[in-house]
């Protein structure tokens, strides 16, 4: 009888067993593995669009997103992008969207910057191939410009090209670079200044992409007894000091003093006052004539940005004025980074003795609020 009892016990017990863990088993109906669809993401417009440099905002034709289990998730849809607004070249904006299983669906537009202002396709810059897309793969950007005051010079029999005037009469800018004006080298190899003629002197620059571009100034070298030469000679500086006049009345409502003006150095020992005037923008290429200036003042202007590179190889003056201008001016000068540019861009400048440990050398760079801040050379 009790043999009886626990053969019933057992088999109870494994019928129980069997039971609870048949219901803990898993439902297929409540799989929460991925769906295997990826969504899709349909853009509206062109996938390859064209904008001027300059243009500060992503054109968007609009686009849409749908996965087979969610349905629309337009709404999720995340864009990202590789854009510099400021250089020329090929770029993309980069759609992406996950859907609740975690598959993710990708869309790309191309995106290229042009500078609309050159009148050949995309700014006279080159590639070096075409990716799968169509587009070049390495963008090369505008070619640098590179311009003269003077395209062709007079010197005397002897006279140093290097120490006149004209040497430095030259300004380079690029679409994405900016000022390339320090980059510039300048060969004189074929001048011959002790012997009378014509001769060509190249400047040359290359910008970050690899754009290479001279230009050559003509250097006429004729005897100092030839009159025809003096009267050139004279007659050109006459008449960049006329046109400087006439700049300086018009733009700053200034008035040259003749009497503070040193001819044969070419040097100003007066004030060149352009504040006050409302200005925005100023061209300084007409202060490239003078070797000296005492002081240049630019404050209390509209000025977000300044060109100094005509008067980067003055080699006197006190004071250069640029407070009460933008905030964008202050920002961009008024740091210690830009001190200290400001110091390396005029190295030529010498105030005072120009000695360095003259109390009174230097060149005095005006900021508000910061009253004075002295560059010692």
């Amino acid at each position: 009888m009790r043999k009886i009892n626990i053969l019933a016990f057992m088999l109870i017990m494994t019928l129980y067993t069997t039971t609870i863990f048949t219901g803990c088993g898993g439902d297929d109906n409540n799989s929460t593995a991925s769906d295997g669809e990826t969504p899709t993401i349909t853009l509206q417009g062109s996938t390859d669009i064209e904008i001027p440099l300059g243009t500060t905002q992503i054109p968007e034709d609009g686009y849409s997103a749908f996965d087979f289990q969610d349905g629309d998730i337009t709404d999720k849809v995340e864009r990202s992008n590789n854009i510099d607004f400021n250089r020329a070249g090929d770029y993309e904006v980069t759609y992406s969207v996950t859907d609740s299983d975690g598959n993710v669906g990708r869309a790309v537009r191309h995106v290229r910057i042009v500078n609309s202002n050159s009148d050949s396709l995309y700014n006279g810059g080159g590639t070096n191939g075409v990716d799968n897309s169509g587009y070049d793969n390495n963008y090369q950007g505008s070619a640098p410009v590179i311009s003269f005051n003077q395209d062709t010079v007079y010197l005397s029999l002897g006279e140093s090209f290097r120490t006149s005037i004209y040497y430095n009469d030259y300004r380079a800018t690029d679409a994405e670079d900016g000022d390339l004006t320090r980059e510039v080298l300048i060969d004189t190899s074929g001048l011959n200044i002790n012997s009378p003629g014509t001769y060509t002197v190249v400047y040359s620059v290359t910008d970050s992409d690899g754009n290479y571009v001279v230009k050559d100034k003509i250097v006429v070298v004729q005897n100092s007894y030839n009159n025809n030469y003096n009267d050139n000679n004279y007659n050109n500086y006459s008449s960049e000091l006329d046109n400087f006049k006439s700049w300086y009345r018009n733009t700053c409502g200034g008035i040259f003093n003749d009497s503070l003006y040193n001819a044969s150095t070419h040097k100003y020992h007066g004030k060149i006052d352009c504040s006050h005037r409302g200005l925005s923008s100023i061209d300084l290429s007409h202060l490239s004539i003078f070797d000296g200036i005492d002081d240049l003042d630019l404050s209390y202007n509209n000025l977000s940005d300044i060109d100094f590179s005509p008067i980067r190889d003055i080699h006197e003056m006190w004071g250069l004025h640029i407070d009460h201008n933008t905030q964008t001016l202050k920002n961009r000068y008024d740091t210690v980074s830009e001190r200290n540019a400001l110091f390396r861009f005029f190295t030529n400048i010498h105030g005072g003795k120009g000695n360095t440990g003259d109390k009174d050398a230097g060149l005095y760079i005006y900021f508000k609020p910061h009253p004075i801040i002295k560059i010692f050379f």
